[in-house]
């Protein structure tokens, strides 16, 4: 799935749909919640991030995740302005994160 995502190359509704099974395998037990914050963690601070699209898939996914670990990253890509908020917007994030208490 990662060889998937990390591809810039790819269709970017196969990448985001292989981003999107990686919630699906932490809801299964199958991937470890930390291991996926830290992946994500990682897609915000590579070259991956200056595409917008992927970007506001990735603020998405994260969003699915109750992201208080990414708050800096989301924020971060808010603040410049690089996340479709028709897709996603910070008020959703808001939401998001008041259901993981």
């Amino acid at each position: 799935m990662k060889k998937l995502i990390d591809n810039p190359n790819l269709n970017e509704w196969s990448r985001n749909a292989a981003l999107k099974s990686l919630l699906g395998l932490v809801a299964l037990d199958k991937l470890k919640r930390d291991e996926l914050i830290d992946y994500i963690r990682m897609l915000f601070h590579s070259s991956l991030a200056d595409d917008e699209d992927f970007l506001t898939r990735l603020v998405e996914t994260a969003s699915d995740i109750y992201p208080e670990e990414l708050m800096q990253e989301i924020n971060k890509a808010f603040e410049e302005n690089k996340v479709d908020t028709f897709c996603v917007d910070k008020a959703w994030i808001n939401r998001m994160m008041a259901m993981s208490v």
